[in-house]
């Protein structure tokens, strides 16, 4: 029993000499993991290099989209005659206007946008205001938004 005791403690006592280090390795053993590491290293310097050549083709890194909007057909400015406020939308920093004009066709509207014959000049909670100018004669022309029966303004 105690022949076993002294084994299992020179086993423990090699393996922790051998975890710190203390316990060095032989030349055979050193040159052969030497050896192992220098082929690796070999391995990673000799493995094929991929060049990328761009002649004759695009920039893979430039952007598909230009920033210039083409929408279909000619929709033009609205005019303020044929123009229904149907929406406000109020953030912290910008305020924008959702109008139809007599098609349904939909418009959202800023603060400084064109509008026909005309800009629009301030967007309140419920009406947008525009600066028309006919024949040099700016008039400020104020479209209120149009409730329907039963909606109520919840805040």
């Amino acid at each position: 029993m105690s022949v076993l005791r002294n084994r299992a403690a020179v086993i423990c006592v090699v393996c922790l000499l051998l975890a710190v280090g203390w316990v060095e390795l032989s030349p055979a053993q050193a040159a052969g993991a030497g050896a192992r590491k220098m082929s690796e290293v070999e391995l990673l310097l000799s493995r094929p290099k991929f060049l990328y050549s761009s002649l004759g083709y695009r920039d893979p890194f430039m952007s598909l989209v230009s920033g210039e909007f083409h929408g279909e057909g000619d929709i033009g400015l609205i005019s303020v005659g044929d123009m229904e406020l149907v929406g406000i939308l109020w953030g912290s920093k910008e305020r924008l206007a959702m109008v139809e004009d007599s098609r349904g066709r939909g418009y959202v509207l800023r603060v400084g946008d064109a509008v026909m014959d005309g800009v629009v000049r301030d967007i309140t909670q419920d009406s947008i205001v525009i600066a028309q100018t006919f024949y040099g004669e700016t008039q400020t022309v104020m479209i209120k938004m149009t409730r329907k029966e039963g909606e109520r303004n919840e805040k």
